[in-house]
């Protein structure tokens, strides 16, 4: 996910990560895995839920609308 505005949509914003059930993100009827809020290191703002013990599955990660910021979700991610 990118951010034209990193310092006021980036900091401190609150991450969800989402194991997709059908062919299309639908983030109001996907699993949520996990949450983790984003933090500067070095030039960006990044997150990590850390080693989850997933195995399988569609995985997508999605910042939801705040004032001022749109929503984000970022591509589908395969895990075997």
């Amino acid at each position: 996910m990118k951010s034209p505005k990193p310092r006021r949509c980036a900091k401190d914003r609150k991450i969800a990560l989402y194991k997709q059930r059908g062919a299309e993100q639908k983030p109001r009827l996907d699993e949520k895995i996990a949450f983790h809020t984003a933090e500067k290191q070095g030039e960006r703002y990044r997150w990590d839920t850390g080693n989850l013990g997933l195995h399988q599955g569609r995985f997508y990660a999605r910042a939801g609308r705040i004032p001022g910021c749109k929503a984000d979700s970022s591509p589908t991610v395969r895990a075997q």
